[in-house]
């Protein structure tokens, strides 16, 4: 329960991308172990955890290219730095807004969205 606790405080303090999404997961691990910890050990149990696990890796993985495709438009991930180059010229190269930004921000949303269940992404 304390590593839970302490996932989500740094994932509230964080100012990088990368470790936001390391936070996230460090959260989600403890939701993939939580039914053994308390007993439930019936089968539905199990298999709801594992299969949060590989629909888990398959968001984190989306996340993963979407950190390197923002990484690669901006050349930072800290939120503050990309908030003031989003202001500025919203990652274009000669005026036209490049496609690893929108490539990049796509998948930090549908590994965000996967991650969370939204309603397009959920199993």
């Amino acid at each position: 329960m304390f590593l839970s606790l302490y996932a989500i405080l740094g994932l509230l303090e964080s100012d990088s991308l990368l470790l936001m999404v390391v936070y996230l997961e460090l959260f989600s691990y403890v939701l993939f172990v939580f039914p053994l910890l308390f007993g439930y050990v019936r089968g539905s149990a199990v298999e709801a955890s594992l299969r949060y696990f590989v629909v888990g890796g398959f968001s984190t993985l989306l996340l993963g290219i979407g950190v390197f495709f923002v990484y690669y438009s901006f050349g930072t991930i800290s939120v503050r730095e990309l908030l003031v180059l989003l202001e500025g010229s919203l990652g274009s190269v000669a005026g036209q807004p490049s496609w690893s930004f929108f490539a990049g921000f796509l998948l930090l949303y549908s590994g965000l969205a996967v991650k969370l269940a939204f309603v397009p992404f959920h199993y």
